[in-house]
């Protein structure tokens, strides 16, 4: 797969650079891959590699290509570090890329057919370039065709100021016209229809000729004019014949139309706009769609000096000096200050290239490297400058460090101050001694930052790390190298196994090694191994052996080098016996107790499910297989007296939960018992209320709840059945009411759910109901005086002996009874006393004045009273 450098940037860097520095979102067609087929891993990477080279050198060497190429660079870190350099990668993001380019191409088709009635070549142009190579130039043109445009392939140019041409302008200004062709035939024949292509001409036949210039001038001067008028009709008719003369009549009637148009283009008016414009001057629509569609493809100054100098200008604010120069010589008399100042930034950059030559004569090559780069950002388009700037070495990097880790040696280093370009780097890997090339030995890494590492380095061997520097695809800086490395890596990877009989260790070991030695520490016994893992036969069940590891190389010089070694363990374990029982029960409000029956062979493991596990108790299995049900239990089991095992567990939620029993050892498994048990969590802030011999009930349901159990306990008798209160009811009921009469107690509500096994029951919560309070009756009556204020009687009667708490007499104005204590004032009180039936109680209590008030009594909170109040004086 070879790379074609300079196709791929005409084909692919340079429209993205001008198209504002924007990677190409094909990756086949960023990576100069597309129509290729697919390569070897191999043939990929290398590709790869070639084209991020390209890039590099390609910023350091044009200022123009700078920001693409940071944006290449980035972009293409961005799919190495995600692991998206692939082929099949760039393949999928290609299709997505060709979808939405042709959709994007269709879409502004539609949008041109909807706006304009013809477009420019360059246009179809722009589309194909713009699908980044999704669709040829031939394709858009078919599509625009087919979308009814029409193509206009050759656009005018637009001509520059004919000498004079301010002059003419403010003629025609004058005389109120807006051609000079208007002096010859009249304004009024000119908007009847006119051509400009091979020669001004009206729709009647007659052409703009230097015999009908001629004819008019005689005609101008047999009449009489004032005096402003005459002068601009000579100047117009002096312009025309001089135009005829050096054979220019059409570049002149094309540049006043030009400039007729000039005010619409400039403030970016739509094509129909402008091409009506050029319609009402009177010019024929094919002609009018043609100037119209020039000027704007065209758009610019259209009267300070044509292109040339418009382009020189752009060249040398845009830094290409040797373009700018270049078109010095296209320039006229009226550019002397530009043709000046192109001068002068070539006598600079000249001056400042000399003196880097004399810096580099003089050893300072850093700079004179910095010079060049000023040149350079000068003159992007130089291309020798960036030749001359790679060519001198950077200073080399410093304090490069190197150190093994395992099989991995990390390399880093201080990168070297520059003061131009960017700065790639080289490591280089040799044995014996540091290299003293960049060629010599193994290129570990290439990067622009200052870290490698090596991921395969050889073994028992005394290695170095050479750094070298250079600016993109330039000359190597001296070398830099760190201390010698010598790498012994360990094994990996170790995995220690055992049944009851056996215990086998396999691992992973470096190319290089020579041998593995194991050695059982316990006993210093040396165990038989391979060069992938050993088997240990002479061991017990139960017991603990250590062993370790450690790798033997033999380096190139002779001898054998043994590491320290790894160092592991495992126990042998007898074989898995299978739990004879296991039972679950609810434990406190929110939690379960597993209980089962210890076993003489292997360890027992608690798994928990919302399903069945998927064995019969006894099944035999693997380890593996069995951790596939469920979770593990954490836990401490708890030994009990019979010889079981209990252990207490949070339940979390509603949904049913199955604990199953797996025993373990020796690498093998077996399926025990199951049982299942349903975490309902109990109602909350459950509430009581008590109105006479009636109770409100309240409470917060738990989800999953579908009903609750309300049983209601009187204090002395015997509890009453049950109630089974549907939560649909209870919410349409705003509560439960419970008949409870008179009688103190207790209730108690438990929350209900159901499921496919059957119903479950949360812990019951419980509320205490107080005794009905006792009734007490009680009516005021006014006591009259024959001087003073008239006082009230508080007559308290019961129906049985009570003990009457303390009650507060409040009085209150207004057409409404106070309904609380604070609705009123307190004008008495009476202490707590034990009435009779047979024995009323009288008191009497002065009552502030008033016309309408109330006398109203209150009694304690706790509904330990029930007042009666009849209708008395108050």
């Amino acid at each position: 797969m070879t790379l074609d450098k300079a196709a791929y940037e005409r084909a692919v860097l340079a429209p993205a650079a001008d198209a504002g520095g924007t990677p190409p979102a094909d990756l086949l067609v960023r990576y100069g891959l597309a129509g290729a087929r697919r390569p070897g891993e191999a043939a990929f990477a290398a590709h790869l590699a070639e084209v991020e080279r390209l890039w590099r050198a390609a910023g350091v060497r044009s200022r123009r290509f700078r920001p693409l190429t940071d944006a290449l660079l980035a972009a293409h870190a961005e799919l190495a570090e995600t692991g998206r350099l692939t082929w099949d990668h760039f393949v999928a993001i290609h299709g997505e890329h060709e979808q939405k380019a042709k959709k994007w191409v269709g879409a502004q088709i539609r949008a041109l057919a909807e706006a304009v009635p013809c477009v420019s070549a360059a246009m179809a142009r722009r589309l194909a370039d713009r699908s980044d190579g999704v669709l040829t130039e031939s394709q858009v043109r078919d599509q625009l065709v087919a979308a009814g445009l029409q193509i206009v392939d050759s656009l005018w140019r637009i001509p520059d100021a004919p000498a004079g041409g301010r002059g003419l302008r403010d003629a025609l200004r004058t005389l109120g016209l807006d051609l000079s062709a208007d002096v010859v035939f009249g304004k009024d024949e000119r908007q009847r229809g006119f051509h400009l292509r091979g020669g001004f001409r009206l729709d009647s036949g007659e052409s703009l000729t230097a015999e009908t210039i001629d004819r008019r001038r005689r005609v101008s001067s047999g009449r009489s004019y004032s005096d402003a008028r005459k002068v601009a009709s000579d100047t117009v008719l002096t312009v025309l014949e001089k135009s005829a003369r050096e054979n220019a009549l059409e570049d002149l009637l094309l540049w006043e139309a030009a400039e007729l148009l000039r005010g619409s283009v400039e403030d970016r008016a739509p094509l129909p706009l402008v091409i009506g414009e050029a319609v009402t001057l009177g010019l024929a629509e094919a002609e009018a769609q043609l100037l119209a569609l020039s000027l704007l493809e065209q758009r610019g100054p259209l009267s300070q000096g044509g292109g040339a100098a418009v382009d020189a200008e752009a060249a040398l604010a845009d830094g290409r000096l040797r373009e700018a120069e270049r078109l010095r010589g296209s320039l006229g008399d009226e550019h002397v200050e530009l043709a000046a100042r192109i001068d002068r930034a070539s006598a600079e950059v000249a001056d400042v290239i000399a003196d880097a030559m004399r810096e580099l004569a003089s050893g300072r090559t850093e700079e004179a490297a910095a010079l060049l780069d000023e040149a350079l950002r000068r003159a992007v388009d130089d291309d020798a400058l960036p030749g001359r700037l790679a060519a001198i070495p950077p200073p080399p990097a410093t304090e490069v460090r190197a150190g093994a880790d395992g099989g991995v040696v990390a390399v880093s280093w201080t990168p070297a101050i520059v003061r131009a370009g960017r700065i790639a780097y080289r490591v280089v890997r040799t044995a014996g001694r540091p290299a003293t090339a960049a060629s010599a030995g193994h290129a570990v890494a290439e990067t622009g930052g200052n870290d490698a590492r090596d991921p395969a380095p050889p073994a028992a061997t005394d290695l170095y790390y050479t750094v070298f520097g250079r600016r993109d695809e330039g000359t190597w800086s001296p070398p830099s190298a760190g201390a010698v490395v010598r790498c012994l890596p360990e094994v990996t990877d170790v995995r220690l196994t055992a049944d009851e009989h056996t215990v086998r260790g396999t691992w992973t070991v470096h190319r290089d090694a020579a041998e593995v030695e194991v050695v059982r520490l316990d006993d210093d016994r040396r165990i038989a191994a391979a060069r992938e893992g050993f088997t240990d036969t002479d061991v017990t069940p139960g017991t603990i052996y250590r062993y370790r590891i450690r790798v033997v190389y033999r380096p190139p010089a002779g001898g054998r080098e043994t590491t320290r070694g790894i160092e592991a363990e495992m126990a042998p374990e007898t074989a898995p016996r299978e739990v004879a029982d296991l039972s679950v029960a609810a434990e406190g409000r929110d939690g379960a107790r597993i209980v089962w029956t210890a076993v003489e062979g292997g360890k027992v493991v608690i798994r928990t499910g919302h399903v069945a596990p998927p064995w019969t108790p006894g099944d035999p299995m693997t380890v593996a297989e069995a951790e596939r049900y469920g979770t593990e239990v954490t836990g401490t089991p708890v030994p009990l007296d019979d010889g079981r095992f209990a252990m207490t567990v949070p339940l979390d939620g509603a949904d049913r939960r199955y604990f199953a029993a797996v025993t373990v050892g020796g690498g093998e498994a077996i399926g025990g018992p199951y049982a299942s048990i349903r975490a309902v969590a109990p109602v909350r802030e459950l509430t009581v209320r008590r109105f006479g011999g009636r109770v409100r009930l309240s409470w917060i349901w738990p989800d999953g709840a579908v009903s609750a159990m309300v049983r209601w306990v009187p204090r002395g008798r015997p509890a009453a059945p049950p109630v089974e209160l549907g939560r649909q009811a209870y919410l349409d009921n705003g509560g439960y009411d419970l008949d409870a009469g008179s009688s103190a107690g207790r209730v108690e509500v438990r929350a209900v759910t159901r499921d496919a096994e059957g119903v479950v029951e949360a812990p019951s919560v419980r509320a205490s109901i107080p005794a009905a309070g006792q009734k007490v009756t009680y009516e005021f009556r006014r006591r009259r005086r024959l001087f003073g204020r008239d006082r009230a009687v508080l007559r308290l009667t019961v129906e049985a002996d009570t003990l009457v708490p303390p009650l507060d007499v409040v009085h209150g104005t207004g057409h409404t009874r106070p309904l609380r204590r604070d609705q009123g004032e307190i004008v008495h009180s009476t202490p707590s006393q034990r009435i009779t039936p047979s024995v009323p109680c009288e008191v009497e209590f002065d009552v502030p004045s008033g016309r309408r008030s109330w006398l109203v009594c209150f009694g304690p909170d706790d509904g330990s009273v029930i007042l009666n109040r009849l209708r008395g004086n108050w």
